[in-house]
């Protein structure tokens, strides 16, 4: 039977040179160990903080605020992951 699971969707943030903050927002697949870049930041921002709010933004508007970002058609008789 179908279902609508939440996604398993992480926001992290990078420094790769100091003070150019990029956000990633990453997906879990069905090994929790392993994540697959959704959307990235193509330009820095100053702050960890701002980075971190738009990745935030971004995460927030992939779904409503009452039900997330769903996952349509997975079978809801599979084995739990992680």
């Amino acid at each position: 039977m179908a279902s609508n699971h939440l996604r398993r969707i992480a926001v992290s943030v990078d420094e790769p040179k100091r003070g150019e903050f990029y956000w990633t927002l990453m997906e879990s697949t069905g090994d929790i160990t392993v994540w697959n870049e959704l959307y990235a930041a193509r330009e820095s921002v100053p702050t960890y903080g701002e980075a971190l709010r738009t990745g935030v933004a971004i995460l927030v508007s992939m779904g409503s605020d009452a039900d997330g970002p769903r996952l349509v058609g997975e079978d809801e008789n599979m084995a739990p992951v992680g």
